[in-house]
This record gives structure tokens, C-alpha cells and sequence, in this order.
């Protein structure tokens, strides 16, 4: 079974104007990518296209979460998704994806594949670092959180503070002559 064939939207059978799709993207879609970093994905995607005699312009909107895994702790967390983007599809004499806002298909094209679109969107609302949003307002209970703490070179420094080699203080009495 063809996941992606949802993605493809004939446009050579609509009238001028404006068409809606509706779209859920869930796991298999980016399995089919062989992307499998993610999980538990749950975006719905809704998009408006408004067809002319020479283009089409498509506005997306992007709606959802993924789960994610942390960085620091490897919990894992919902990441929401909100976005929004715009893709304007071109006719021309060979295909052309170049310009990631401007896509080009060739005269005697039928159908425009949205899959690649909707995966490189989705990918790009996830952040490049992935923190639980539990450690920025101090409510996740890990025993990873408390080792890294414990760890941490902050701590480290209060400690030598107080017991310093005699050594360096012989040489912040030369420091201050």
C-alpha cells in the first residue's frame, strides 16, 4: 500500500479557484522516509489552494505534536507543532525543485506530490536541542537530572574554594606584591 499517495493531489481535474485539503500525518508517513528519529507524530494538515491558469499557490497550515526525547535527560515529551507555510507551484519545460518556496513541473503535468513539502516542514518545526519542559520550570523528578546536578562544575567550584592547595596561595602572595 502506497502511504504517500494521499499526498498527491491531481489538480488537472479542478476548476480555477479555490480548493481545501485536509491531510493527518502520523508515523508511517515519515517511515516511508525511512525517518524513524521521531515518534508518535499527530499533525494535521490543512491546506487551501487557489489554482490559476499558470500556478497554484498553496497555504499550509500545520497542526500538532511529536513526541521527542531529551537531550539531556532522554525523557520524553510532546512537542507541539504549529506553523504555517506558503509553496508556490510553476509550469515550465522540465522540473525544477530548486527554490525550496517555488516548485516548477513541467507543462504536461497532472499532479503535484505534496509529501516532500509537508515532511521538510514538519522536520523543521522540531528544535535542533531538545529540552524537556519540565527541567526549564523545575518539575521533572529524574535521577539523570539529579546525577547532572551533582556533577555539574558548579558545585565542583564552591568545594576548591574552601580547600585550596597551598601552593596557589603562595602564588597569590606573589601575585598581589
Amino acid at each position: 500500500m502506497d502511504v504517500l499517495k494521499e499526498y498527491r493531489i491531481p489538480f488537472a481535474g479542478l476548476g480555477l479557484g479555490k480548493h481545501q485539503f485536509d491531510f493527518k500525518v502520523r508515523d508511517p508517513f515519515f517511515e516511508s522516509f525511512d525517518i524513524l528519529d521521531y515518534r508518535l507524530f499527530d499533525v494535521q494538515v490543512e491546506m487551501e489552494m487557489k489554482k490559476t491558469e499558470r500556478m497554484l499557490e498553496l497555504l499550509f497550515h500545520f497542526k500538532g505534536s511529536v513526541e521527542l526525547r531529551c537531550d539531556l535527560t532522554d525523557e520524553p515529551f510532546s512537542h507541539e507543532i504549529d506553523e504555517e507555510a506558503e509553496w508556490i507551484v510553476k509550469f515550465g519545460p522540465a522540473f525544477n525543485n530548486d527554490d525550496e518556496e517555488v516548485l516548477v513541473l513541467p507543462y504536461e503535468a497532472y499532479e503535484v506530490d505534496l509529501s516532500p513539502f509537508i515532511r521538510d516542514i514538519i522536520l523543521l518545526s522540531i528544535p535542533m536541542k531538545r529540552v524537556h519542559p519540565g527541567i526549564e520550570d523545575g518539575t521533572l523528578e529524574s535521577e539523570i537530572l539529579d546525577k547532572l546536578e551533582e556533577l555539574s562544575p558548579g558545585e565542583r567550584r564552591a568545594e576548591d574554594e574552601t580547600e585550596t592547595d597551598p601552593i596557589w596561595d603562595k602564588l597569590k602572595e606573589i601575585k598581589k606584591d
